[in-house]
């Protein structure tokens, strides 16, 4: 019941300003072929007409893929355009040559205020060659935080719903866990870099609940039963040219389930933000290639 009760919502609000406000974000679907939907996040900022951001696409599935995002926006025209390029991280198994590139451009009667995003798309591949096309369907994701809090509200009051199942149910913060990149077990996410080194930064962004993880790069131990805390912990790491092989393991879940450490990944001004979400002795894999 619960999971067909979020799925609805998420379908619902998902399908169902600009220049003012610099950043927008939004979240939907892409539509393939008609009958295949696939969750897509979209973020960027605008400045003096130019876009730049990021997009997610399967965002919380097997094919989770972030890239980057370069655009305009003609206030005159009302015309937005914006296309994908290059992968910060995928967890898909596909090379980063054969990705597919989102290129959109669709007429906005008022950026600042239209919450829906929605048009054709063509998809293309990095070298230009046409892959597949579809419909881009995302709503601002301000509107969907407002309709999940007004929700959640009218689930607590609803008396024919049995307290246990009420407690199951958080829209806003399942939004927020959406928004992330979380690292499951046995699951592969690999990060390009163009550095030589770059810095592993952990820590418990939550409450301190005596996680302790392993952390495993390129066969080298780097941490063995380490307790992560709201400490930053800093490990700088050399990056061989090619594949790189960072594996976290969750040795214990601490007193608030699951296991959660935050990591950031940064190098020459990028940062790219995981969360892991480990049961004990489970493990996920990041895999850093140096191009």
């Amino acid at each position: 019941m619960i999971k067909v009760f979020i799925t609805s919502f998420l379908f619902f609000f998902m399908t169902s300003s600009l220049m003012a406000q610099k950043t927008h974000e939004y979240m939907g679907f892409l539509k393939i072929q008609d009958s295949l939907f696939i969750s897509y996040r979209l973020k960027f900022e605008v400045n003096d007409g130019e876009i730049k951001g990021f997009s997610v696409t399967d965002y919380g599935g097997a094919h989770e893929t972030k890239s980057y995002v370069t655009g305009s926006y003609n206030q005159k025209g009302r015309v937005l355009s914006f296309r994908e390029y290059g992968i910060e991280y995928t967890k898909s198994e596909v090379e980063a040559y054969d990705f597919c590139y989102v290129n959109f451009e669709g007429k906005l009667k008022n950026i600042d205020r239209q919450s829906m995003l929605e048009g054709t798309f063509n998809g293309k591949y990095d070298d230009g060659e046409k892959c597949i096309d579809g419909e881009l369907l995302v709503r601002t994701i301000d509107k969907m935080y407002r309709k999940a809090e007004r929700l959640d509200k009218k689930i607590k009051r609803m008396k024919r719903l049995p307290d246990s199942t009420k407690a199951k149910i958080n829209l806003v913060k399942m939004l927020d866990e959406k928004r992330l990149n979380v690292l499951k077990k046995d699951e592969n996410t690999t990060v390009f870099w163009d550095s030589d080194t770059i810095e592993l930064v952990l820590w418990d962004a939550g409450k301190e609940d005596g996680d302790i993880v392993s952390l495993t790069f390129n066969g080298e131990k780097q941490l063995r039963n380490y307790t992560i805390g709201r400490n930053k912990k800093v490990i700088p790491l050399a990056l061989n040219v090619g594949k790189n092989t960072l594996s976290v393991r969750a040795e214990n879940m601490g007193s608030i389930h699951p296991n959660t450490a935050k990591i950031e990944l940064r190098a020459n001004g990028r940062t790219v933000n995981l969360l892991t979400n480990l049961n004990s002795s489970e493990a996920t894999t990041i895999t850093l290639i140096k191009r």
